[in-house]
């Protein structure tokens, strides 16, 4: 072989890739349900790829919550709990793999305090329905215990989501910070509500 086509070869050895690199398609970028969230990162720099998939991720668990909460919200008088539980179990994994994204995204992913605080909040309310069950049930020495659970993991989705709004600086995921803490509020009260009926101590 000729050195002249050796050198063929070595040019278009290293020209090739870079090519192929060059022609990559960028990554198309659906509307996702957490956009809002995607807007701080944009606003402090650039939003990667990496950045958008682990977004999307906490999107798709978003998308699933209207699952329980369609049960939640459905006419009649028979709430199905058992089935709001299974699918508050089903939205807690999802939100916990969301949680583990996010915070080995590291410190410059914006969207990690509300990601984290929604992973307490679905923890606490799965807990909350896993008590009530036990009271439809009759199982009365049940009860306290499992609403001792719920109340502890009220305090953790409390806390996570306190000040949440001042976290962000647009005004679209300053408002979902503020409606996060709110529920995670109210979701503590009930709670306690539901603590203080059943007279547990």
């Amino acid at each position: 072989m000729s050195r002249r086509l050796i050198l063929l070869f070595l040019v278009l050895s290293l020209v090739l890739p870079a090519a192929a690199v060059a022609g990559k398609k960028p990554l198309k970028r659906k509307p996702l349900q957490l956009d809002p969230l995607g807007a701080e990162i944009a606003a402090k720099g650039e939003f990667t790829d990496d950045q958008w998939k682990t977004l999307r991720v906490a999107s798709r668990c978003l998308d699933s919550d209207r699952n329980w909460q369609r049960e939640q919200e459905r006419p009649g008088t028979n709430v199905p709990v058992h089935s709001i539980y299974e699918l508050l179990s089903s939205a807690v994994v999802c939100w916990q793999g969301a949680e583990k994204k996010a915070v080995k995204a590291g410190e410059a992913f914006a969207p990690t305090p509300w990601v984290v605080a929604r992973a307490r909040y679905l923890e606490a309310y799965r807990s909350f329905m896993w008590a009530i069950i036990a009271k439809l049930e009759g199982e009365r020495e049940r009860v306290c215990g499992r609403l001792d659970t719920a109340k502890d993991e009220a305090s953790a989705a409390i806390t996570a989501a306190a000040g949440l709004a001042d976290k962000f600086e647009t005004t679209e995921a300053k408002e979902m910070g503020f409606q996060l803490d709110q529920e995670a509020q109210a979701l503590g009260a009930m709670i306690e509500d539901e603590y203080r009926h059943q007279k547990c101590k």
